[in-house]
């Protein structure tokens, strides 16, 4: 998701001054959230990276948020976290069932073996 999808402006720039602005210099913006960070990144020409830094600075500290677009991130935040949690426990799942299936093989093959030695011993004997 783009940072000026929620984004409604800052206190000095509206949206559409942000987009404006940033389209003038060849930028881009993308943002990416992580479960403890975001990271912003700015991609402009060599010669824009001052404005860059003075528009990403006026984004980082004096953003606008919609409070509907935030509530609409913040479920879809939770939706994937609950995917995830259900994909963790699938997958704790299935360790345990592979973990005791091949457990219940080895003592198969164990106790045949032991059984199998104990009947050839009495067969040599």
């Amino acid at each position: 998701m783009s940072v000026l999808t929620i984004i409604k402006g800052t206190s000095n720039r509206n949206r559409g001054q942000l987009e404006n602005e940033l389209a003038a210099i060849g930028g881009n913006i993308q943002a990416e959230a992580g479960r403890e960070t975001t990271k912003y990144t700015l991609t402009v020409f060599k010669d824009q990276v001052g404005k860059a830094v003075e528009i990403l600075g006026d984004v980082l500290s004096n953003s606008v948020y919609d409070k509907n677009q935030v509530e609409a991130e913040r479920e879809a935040v939770y939706r994937d976290n609950i995917e995830v949690q259900k994909d963790q426990l699938e997958a704790t799942w299935e360790a345990v069932h592979y973990t005791v299936r091949t457990l219940s093989k080895f003592a198969l093959v164990f106790a045949l073996y032991f059984l199998l030695s104990s009947v050839m011993k009495e067969l040599l004997s």
